[in-house]
């Protein structure tokens, strides 16, 4: 075997079993934040076979619809394994490992091709890069290097514990080997393999614009790659087959275009609508910020990484000074790789591959300022950068292996660490809080993690009164950084609900309403904590609440007409005023927008005390088929039986109401078995059956 072959799959070897070691406590971690929306309340993803309507439905409409090759990686994995976490996370791990079998394949032929094209170029000159290239061996050495600091690097903890940045680093899996396979063919004789080669790199790409829209960037990559590596920097190249790199640019911008709804100017404008910052404001920011990041790939400490980073604003060139600083180290790296591209390549290389990678999600489109997992792939030839300018010491060969050793020793350390924040919503959000404590989104976001655990205690009979104390404090401290956050005054209003505080409630809705008019989900909540207050008063206090509380929901009604909540209050409201048609007419318009077993339930009743029977058996059979388990459907079934029973004529068709009955008696004791009334009344219809059925055989 060749000592250059022993290199590449110990490589592999080694890639694989740190990524392992080190990403292998986290499969049984929380989901968290955009886990929520991607994963776990995505109903489209949850497909119980690979038909093309489930598919369809999993890939273009679920909320990133514009990535329907990532949510067909989630839709799999449910199918596999449901909402089991392991399962997702063992995934994304074999993703990373794949990624850095790929990122060492990329950098070892990159630096032979660098070596291949120094030979052959005519600028060459006694420059740092102008001693002996590496060969084979050597260039082995460095990709190896390269890749197994990048591997463990603890900025990718965000690309790869956070289990729905499987978009990022799935994504660079599919640019990576388009690259690869682009570079292999290139150097590949033979034209039947080379069109293979390049074909499936167009695949790759295809994968990648499914996957997140950073591959627009693709062609660019390549392009330089070409120009850079396999034609040295060839005016006469540039001039002779710009007409065909113009047709992927031309793919690229009609893709962009579809993603900006063939109207950029128009999206861009009403992306930003919802920002605090404008367009000017995030580019200038985004100087800072990707100066910013360069200094998390080069001093990655645990104490400086976070999920959610608070980036100050640029409202000007001056303010921060730190913003003409980071526009004239930007156009200065940039005017180095420019100079430097003749006579040092693969540094010039480097320094455009970090600014491209970057490009999307460092321009004018309105999102948030900065996140980790944003490096993923710019940074691997960051790392490649700092190695080649390492090597030129000419170190022996055990010292630098032993350097490397060390500092993947140190990053491993590092994301080992990292690793731990992410264990739970908790952990999460706290951490957040710790390293931006002047941010509102995280004390919002922690705030939330406690209102969902008391919820989840109260479901599970228990006591989450300490839970919603903690929210209501950690959205109050939002409120304090931020006082327009709009979906904190909301939960806060809902967290002084779930302890019965109906008058801070309202005055957190009512704040609410008063900043944002539209807000339906405050309307309503004022609706229903008034509507409670009215439960717990007495006329003529108790009118007026009814009254204030119908007043609310009407307007929530005028701004979402066919609001089911809305439409539940105001049914529960008629039915305290004794107007039962009008209720029925209210459940009517909630069940036709969201039929739900507690609305239809509810319907039923409502139908059964009004002498409807056929279309209360109805209405109650369906919220049994949406849930089997909701007992007040079994309940309002055995009073519909009870009452129609009496209005039936005697014998078969007596009998089939009493079956009715035996159907709710017997799923009320499957559902508390202790429930004696029910087992005894069960002995009770049996015996009505049976006469009721001889009678009408008598008949």
């Amino acid at each position: 075997m060749k000592k250059t072959t022993r290199i590449h799959l110990a490589t592999c070897l080694v890639t694989a079993v740190l990524t392992v070691a080190i990403y292998w406590s986290t499969l049984d971690y929380d989901f968290v934040f955009d886990d929520a929306q991607n994963i776990q309340n995505n109903a489209l993803i949850k497909i119980d076979s690979l038909s093309w309507s489930n598919l369809k439905a999993a890939g273009f409409e679920s909320f990133s619809y514009r990535r329907p090759v990532a949510n067909w990686s989630f839709a799999l994995n449910h199918l596999a394994h449901g909402l089991q976490r392991p399962g997702y996370r063992i995934v994304n791990i074999a993703i990373h490992i794949v990624n850095g079998w790929l990122a060492y394949w990329f950098v070892f032929q990159l630096l032979i091709v660098n070596r291949q094209s120094r030979k052959t170029g005519k600028s060459e000159s006694e420059t740092l890069e102008s001693r002996p290239a590496p060969g084979r061996r050597h260039a082995a050495w460095l990709a190896a290097a390269t890749a197994i600091v990048w591997i463990v690097h603890p900025v990718h903890v965000n690309a790869v514990t956070y289990i729905v940045q499987r978009m990022v680093s799935m994504t660079a899996m599919f640019m990576l080997a388009s690259l690869c396979l682009y570079m292999h063919g290139r150097r590949d004789d033979n034209i039947g393999r080379r069109r293979i080669a390049w074909a499936t790199a167009v695949i790759c790409w295809l994968l990648a614009l499914g996957t997140k829209e950073i591959a627009i960037t693709l062609p660019a990559l390549i392009f330089l790659v070409e120009w850079f590596f396999f034609r040295s920097l060839s005016a006469n190249y540039l001039v002779k087959n710009l007409k065909f790199w113009l047709i992927p640019a031309a793919i690229a911008a009609a893709i962009a275009l579809v993603y900006l709804k063939m109207n950029p100017i128009e999206h861009l404008k009403a992306a930003y609508e919802i920002r605090d910052f404008t367009m000017s404001e995030r580019m200038m920011t985004q100087f800072r910020v990707v100066i910013f990041y360069l200094t998390l790939i080069i001093l990655p400490s645990p104490e400086r990484l976070t999920l959610d980073h608070h980036i100050i604003t640029s409202t000007s060139l001056i303010a921060p000074i730190t913003t003409l600083l980071s526009v004239l180290a930007v156009i200065g790296v940039l005017a180095l790789a420019v100079y430097l591209a003749k006579r040092h390549r693969l540094l010039a290389f480097c320094i455009l591959w970090y600014f491209i990678n970057l490009a999307v999600e460092s321009s004018v489109i309105a999102i948030e300022m900065a996140y980790e997992h944003r490096l993923y792939l710019p940074m691997l030839l960051v790392i490649l950068l700092i190695i080649v300018l390492l090597d030129r010491l000419r170190p022996p060969l055990i010292v630098g292996g032993a350097v490397t050793a060390i500092v993947a020793a140190l990053l491993i350390f590092s994301t080992v660490q990292r690793n731990k924040v992410w264990a739970t919503t908790f952990t999460l959000w706290k951490d957040c809080v710790l390293k931006a404590p002047n941010k509102a989104r995280p004390r919002y976001n922690l705030g939330n993690a406690y209102f969902e655990e008391g919820m989840k205690l109260r479901l599970e009979g228990a006591d989450g009164t300490d839970q919603f104390r903690n929210a209501i404090k950690r959205f109050n401290e939002t409120l304090r950084i931020q006082k327009n956050y709009e979906d904190a005054m909301c939960n806060l209003g809902v967290s002084h609900a779930e302890l019965d505080e109906h008058d801070q409630s309202i005055a957190a809705f009512t704040q609410c309403v008063s900043y944002y008019p539209e807000n339906v989900k405050a309307t309503i909540g004022i609706a229903a904590e008034l509507r409670d207050k009215a439960d717990k008063a007495q006329d003529p206090e108790r009118s007026e609440f009814f009254a204030a509380a119908y007043e609310h929901l009407q307007q929530a009604l005028k701004l979402a007409p066919y609001h089911s909540t809305a439409n539940d209050h105001i049914a529960y409201i008629y039915t305290k005023r004794g107007d039962s048609q009008a209720a029925i007419d209210a459940w009517r318009k909630s069940v036709s927008r969201s039929p739900k077993a507690d609305r239809l339930a509810n319907l039923g009743l409502l139908l059964v005390k009004g002498g409807e029977y056929l279309e209360a058996i109805e209405m109650l059979k369906r919220a049994r088929a949406i849930d089997p388990d909701h007992q007040p459907t079994y309940v309002f079934l055995d009073y519909l039986c009870d009452t129609y029973a009496r209005q039936v004529e005697p014998g078969t068709t007596r009998a089939e109401v009493y079956r009715l009955g035996l159907i709710a008696q017997k799923n009320i004791l499957r559902l508390n078995p202790k429930n004696a009334v029910a087992a005894a009344k069960i002995d009770v219809l049996l015996e009505l059956i049976d006469t009721e059925t001889r009678r009408g055989q008598v008949e």
